[in-house]
Formats: C-alpha cells, sequence, structure tokens
C-alpha cells in the first residue's frame, strides 16, 4: 500500500473524530437551548396561572400540574445528560504505542496502519456516545411539545 494511501485514509480518520467532536457540541448546545425553552414555556404556564400551588385546589387543577411537572422533570433530565462530559471519548491514538512501535523498528507503513485502525475504533466508540444523546434530546424535543400541548389543553378547558 502506497504512503500517499495511508496519509489519505489517516487525514479521513482524523477528519471523522473532528467531525464526531463537532457533532456532540452542536448537540450540546440545542440542549441548552432546550432547557432554555422548557424554562419559558414553564414560566409561561405561570403567568397564565396554570402552576400556582396556592390555587390548585381542585383535582383537576392538582393533575395538570403534576402533568406539567413530570415533561419539565424528563426534559432536566435528558438535557443533563446531553451536557455532561463523556468520560469514554475517544481520540485514537496511543502516542506510547508508537514510541514503542518505533523502537521496536516497525516500518512507516505498519505504524500508519495502527493509526488508522485505532482512529477507526475510536470513531465506533464516539459514534455511539453521539447517538445516544442524539436520541436522548429527540426525546427531550417530544416531551418540550407534549408539554406545550397540555399548556394548551389546560388552557381551553380553564374557566374564563
Amino acid at each position: 500500500m502506497s504512503n500517499a494511501v495511508l496519509e489519505l485514509g489517516t487525514q479521513v480518520a482524523r477528519g471523522e473524530i473532528q467531525r464526531l467532536d463537532d457533532s456532540l457540541a452542536n448537540v450540546r448546545n440545542r440542549a441548552l437551548s432546550l432547557l432554555s425553552v422548557a424554562t419559558v414555556v414553564g414560566s409561561l404556564a405561570a403567568s397564565l396561572g396554570l402552576v400556582d400551588p396556592r390555587t390548585s385546589a381542585s383535582l383537576t387543577s392538582r393533575i395538570l400540574l403534576a402533568a406539567l411537572l413530570v415533561p419539565s422533570v424528563l426534559i432536566a433530565t435528558t438535557a443533563w445528560y446531553t451536557l455532561r462530559p463523556v468520560a469514554e471519548w475517544s481520540y485514537g491514538r496511543n502516542p506510547q504505542k508508537f514510541v514503542e512501535m518505533f523502537q521496536s523498528d516497525t516500518s512507516e507503513e505498519e505504524c500508519r496502519k495502527q493509526l488508522i485502525t485505532q482512529l477507526t475504533e475510536a470513531i465506533s466508540e464516539n459514534e455511539g456516545h453521539v447517538h445516544k444523546r442524539t436520541f436522548a434530546l429527540r426525546v427531550a424535543v417530544f416531551l418540550l411539545v407534549v408539554q406545550l400541548a397540555l399548556i394548551l389543553v389546560a388552557v381551553v378547558l380553564s374557566p374564563v
């Protein structure tokens, strides 16, 4: 295999690691935005008088209050999961291993192959982390829609 092909493989793998890192940052930014929107929705519910414990005497009001709080707690939980650091994030390279390979007179071609293999394994691991957090973000978006729907139903059913 030529050095040019190995160099290209290394560049592609490094680019993919960077793309996944950028994707994770994007998902985290969206989770922060979603948490902010959920806070605004909670404020809207409070300003409409839907989340006031002092006036929540009826069973319907208590059920509505619980129904609004459950999505809020779940949205906060999914945002926390998305925002927490990924302890297992891998950049795929162990410099010590390459020093050992150099000391054992391993060829440059073999070193490059090992690097590509390590980067490919890191890509697979990191894709799983990004996919889990993306799924959590989608769940949070769904919960936000549920929360908004509950507020609309409460406004429609509330006595004027």
